[in-house]
């Protein structure tokens, strides 16, 4: 028997290495614990390192990213430690690191970057929104450190005014991002193909022209919530970048009479294929003038638009036949009616999204399902789903293409969930949070039809006597303020889920620890956890869950009513030395 199993074990490392990268990057632990091979094949196979917040300065460090040698991109998002010191340990590791994300971080780790960016030849995408401080001085130095970056995010900064005013840079001047800050970093980033400038308070169209003029090779243009990029600018962008395939943008006003620069440039852009408009008023002459342009469109986004037809937005959904991607979100006017009154839906889609369409109900979600073959991703939230009965002898059509389906806060009961679920058997996401016409037996029987769910949304719903379902494959659970969750409820799900990776019990407060440790006995692979309020938890209790169950990772407590679940540092560290971070909100 052992030779049997040593024989099948006795592959070559190339092939092992091919499987392996079939898995996701979250089953690939259990796999480290089978043998040695194993253990430094999957070393090499992890792509990203997500760097803890709890230690300011990880000593494991160093020998983590001698550990993964093939990772190519770290997320210091949350990180609390010294970012210079971290990116000389990055440039120091001979990793061919193509990604860093410093998101959230109070500032850029200039210093760092300026001394050691010449270290990161690989590095090719750097993420740096919702900073607290972004500077155009400091932007200019790391584009001189550091050339070669291809994909900048540079959106959202919080300009926190008391952290400027700590580091001295309180004047706008300095504290904000210029035009002047763009054009001088956009000329040494020669091959950057994408940048994010959306929440900049004052770049305007000097910046977007500056960054088409001095980058020839840009295929991405986001600027979204910038209040001084005008439809002249994104124009003239658009006029100066041949190879421009993307544009982001808002508040856009795209009357036909006084848009004939950006009518032009449209026209000329022949590598144009997704364009995003938001918050913008758009007229049916734009429209029109956009599907004449014959542009090579697979994106089209008019979320929060107004000011165009039905006639407008049919007569350019029907000019581009092959698009993949359709965002209406918000979209007055948009019925049942008028979206059948439409030429049949692009075949080709895979995703569409008409969140908060209030007259958008069954008819148009089934008759999607039922003409575009290729849809894999609905999103239909706070719709008018289930206002209409569905009649008990309807025939679905049933798409197996379909993959992810989100109708939170919806009318839907359990008569109208079932439906969905005949036509989309296939669904591994389906979020169905604040449904609340649906009950356990709508859940129960979703769950029985729908055995790939991977996803299941479930957020305040009332699940009281939840039945026996099928073992399925649900690995994410979100049950926040779930009516009815007991430990009886719990039992069920530690049943029909044996591969829980994630669950969240937030203001679930009729549970007890007892029937917590039930649950994190039956789930061998759960790794997140997150929980308000527990009879008789104690650090004890939480401790011995964390020493049973070895792959869980993250404990989340909320809004605790308990005095006992006040832990301290030093408990927090010695759960953290056992691999779980718990974090009291």
């Amino acid at each position: 028997m052992a030779a049997a199993a040593q024989r099948r074990l006795d592959l070559p490392d190339e092939i092992w290495a091919s499987i392996f990268t079939l898995i996701p990057d979250h089953h690939l632990e259990p796999l480290t614990l089978v043998c040695s091979q194993f253990l430094i094949l999957t070393n090499h196979l992890k792509p990203i390192l997500r760097l803890p917040p709890s230690y300011p300065t990880p000593p494991t460090l160093p020998a983590l990213l001698r550990r993964f040698t093939g990772l190519r991109a770290i997320d210091a998002s949350g990180f609390s430690g010294d970012l210079d010191h971290l990116v000389y340990l990055i440039s120091r590791s001979g990793l061919r690191i193509e990604e860093l994300d410093f998101s959230g971080q109070r500032h850029l780790p200039v210093r760092g970057l300026s001394r050691f960016g010449p270290g990161l030849r690989e590095l090719k995408v750097l993420k740096c929104s919702k900073l607290g401080v972004l500077r155009g001085d400091d932007l200019v130095a790391v584009a001189e450190a550091i050339p070669w970056i291809e994909d900048l995010d540079i959106s959202y900064p919080d300009n926190d005014c008391d952290f400027m005013e700590e580091i001295g840079v309180i004047r706008v001047g300095r504290s904000y991002l210029s035009d002047d800050a763009v054009r001088e970093m956009s000329a040494n980033l020669r091959d950057l193909t994408k940048i994010n400038l959306s929440g900049n308070p004052f770049v305007s169209d000097r910046a977007i022209v500056a960054v088409a003029t001095n980058c020839a090779k840009l295929r991405e243009i986001v600027a979204v919530d910038c209040c001084f990029v005008s439809k002249i600018g994104i124009a003239d962008a658009i006029g100066r970048s041949p190879n421009l395939a993307s544009v982001s943008v808002s508040g856009m006003e795209l009357a036909y009479s006084d848009s004939a620069s950006i009518r032009a440039s449209i026209r000329r852009a022949r590598s144009l294929s997704a364009l995003h408009f938001s918050y913008s008023s758009i007229s049916d002459e734009f429209l029109r003038s956009v599907a004449d342009a014959r542009l090579p469109l697979k994106q089209l986004t008019v979320s929060n638009c107004f000011g165009f037809s039905l006639a407008g937005i049919s007569t350019l959904i029907s000019a581009y036949r092959g698009l993949t991607f359709l965002s209406c979100e918000r979209v007055e006017g948009l019925t049942d009616e008028a979206m059948a009154g439409l030429a049949e839906f692009p075949p080709r889609l895979t995703y569409v999204n008409l969140n908060w369409c209030s007259n958008l109900g069954n008819l148009t979600l089934f008759a999607i399902i039922k003409c575009c073959s290729s849809i894999r991703q609905i999103s239909m939230e706070r719709t008018s789903l289930g206002k209409e009965r569905v009649p008990s002898d309807t025939v679905f059509s049933v798409n197996p293409s379909m993959k992810s389906l989100k109708v939170a806060r919806n009318s839907l009961d359990d008569e109208c969930v079932t439906g969905i679920a005949l036509a989309c058997p296939s669904l591994e996401i389906f979020d169905l949070s604040q449904c609340w016409g649906i009950t356990a037996t709508g859940i129960t029987g979703v769950l029985n039809i729908c055995k790939e769910i991977r996803h299941l949304g479930l957020n305040q719903l009332s699940i009281s006597g939840l039945e026996k379902w099928d073992k399925g494959k649900v690995e994410f659970l979100e049950m926040k303020g779930l009516v009815g969750l007991t430990d009886d409820e719990l039992d069920m799900i530690g049943e029909g889920c044996p591969n829980l990776l994630s669950v969240d019990f937030s203001s679930c407060l009729n549970l007890s620890t007892a029937g917590v440790k039930r649950l994190v006995t039956k789930c061998s692979k759960l790794r997140e956890m997150g929980l308000d309020w527990c009879e008789d938890m104690s650090f004890g209790n939480l401790a011995s869950m964390v020493f049973q169950r070895r792959s869980l990772r993250k404990v989340v407590f909320g809004s605790n009513r308990s005095s006992n679940l006040l832990l301290s540092g030093e408990q927090k560290d010695v759960l953290f030395r056992h691999g779980c971070l718990v974090v009291q909100n």
